[in-house]
């Protein structure tokens, strides 16, 4: 039987949402019955590596690689580093062949022309689980065009995390699939509230909380929730979850904060490896990024965890939050759109149990970590048939099929 193989390859830090999703498919492929190795491209990240995923073999190339410096435009810092990835491509060319893998994943885009250049020599896909939102902002489109490029000649194949973050992507006859991302709902479940956080932060039990738990930056609308929620008159407090707890966003925050005579009913908790006891102590979660969600994870975390949401309608959480039934849609995150949701909330205060339950029930239904590794299983042996069927070979069962993730 052909040895079954799984190779990881990460080319920078990851935040919560990509580790995540990379525990995920680590998680799915492995109990598909593949062995995990993890190639890190950047020495300087194989030590955190080795760390987070203990048990895994990790392996690097035989040189130290490091991005081209790219300048001030976002898109060409992205080519910059992508052409500079091109010195690795012998190198990975030479980890397929000797896996004889059958297929490359990988999730940030710069990526995609390396693994799609030996995915295109070799034969076979390179599925991309593509984490957010391609930008329509660049001249002439000239990224979405690069990616179409890639999707038509080099074999790259886009697995989006939603509806929206698919139609970024824009329209082309090129092979595509949506997968939602799950989460475990057994290890997020509804738990009571044992008082820890809020006797902590001395917030009393009869305080509405409500959590916002993201990077402190300014797209995840901490700002504009601390505006709105001042002018309510209820005892609204506010749980803030995620870091850094320094530079010029939080003192923008802490300012803010300060001047709206509000410091006491606004606490900040920092990164947080553990959210559970932190969505125990809210009433209700907000996810209020200012620009379009890709899919928000925490929103399906938090329905998991039978908890409202609050949340922007444009993005991901459209298509998992049923307005009125499992949390709040708002058409902007601006203060004035947040502060409406807030009535919208206060108003529903009786109905909070009955949809905390409903979000839990379509968080088993629609997003758990079980429905995510089936569709994942499903898409990897859907493509790698596909591209062994074109190739005119067969490599045996889809179960003994070795899969190389790129990041």
């Amino acid at each position: 039987m052909m040895s079954r193989v799984l190779i990881l390859v990460v080319a920078g830090p990851e935040g919560y949402g990509v580790r995540n999703v990379w525990s995920l498919l680590v998680r799915t492929l492995e109990q598909s019955g593949l062995h995990v190795v993890i190639a890190v491209l950047d020495l300087r990240l194989v030590d955190g590596w080795r760390r987070d995923f203990p048990g895994v073999d990790v392996i690097h190339p035989p040189v130290e690689w490091r991005p081209l410096a790219g300048g001030s435009n976002r898109i060409w810092r992205i080519v910059r580093r992508g052409i500079s990835q091109l010195k690795l491509a012998d190198w990975l060319d030479g980890v397929v062949r000797r896996y004889a893998a059958r297929g490359i994943v990988l999730q940030g885009p710069i990526e995609a022309l390396l693994c799609g250049l030996v995915a295109r020599r070799r034969g076979i896909p390179a599925l991309w689980f593509v984490p957010n939102a391609v930008s329509d902002e660049q001249f002439l489109d000239i990224n979405k065009r690069i990616y179409r490029s890639l999707f038509r000649h080099a074999n790259v194949i886009p697995v989006a995390n939603s509806k929206f973050t698919d139609s970024t992507l824009g329209r082309g006859n090129f092979r595509r699939h949506v997968i939602h991302l799950g989460v475990d709902t057994e290890f997020y479940r509804p738990e009571p509230d044992d008082g820890t956080v809020r006797e902590r932060f001395r917030i009393p039990r009869t305080a509405i909380v409500i959590g916002l738990f993201a990077r402190m930056t300014p797209s995840k609308g901490q700002l504009e929730l601390v505006k709105a929620a001042a002018r309510l008159q209820e005892n609204v407090h506010l749980l803030f979850c995620g870091g850094p707890l320094e530079g010029t966003y939080h003192q923008t925050l802490a300012s803010t904060v300060a001047a709206l005579n509000f410091h006491d009913r606004v606490h900040f908790a920092g990164f947080q490896t553990d959210l559970r006891p932190y969505y125990g102590a809210c009433d209700i979660l907000a996810n209020l990024r200012t620009d379009p969600e890709p899919f928000g994870l925490t929103v399906v975390e938090a329905m998991a965890c039978g908890r409202a949401v609050l949340a922007h309608a444009s993005g991901g959480p459209a298509e998992t939050i049923i307005d009125g039934r499992t949390g709040w849609l708002i058409p902007h995150c601006s203060p004035d759109d947040i502060a409406g949701g807030l009535h919208r909330v206060i108003a529903d205060r009786l109905r909070w149990l009955e949809m905390g339950l409903a979000g839990r029930a379509r968080a088993e239904a629609e997003f758990s970590v079980k429905r995510f590794e089936v569709k994942v299983c499903e898409v990897v042996k859907t493509e790698i048939h596909h591209f062994e069927s074109c190739a005119g070979t067969s490599y045996g069962e889809a179960s003994n099929i070795n899969v190389i993730i790129r990041r």
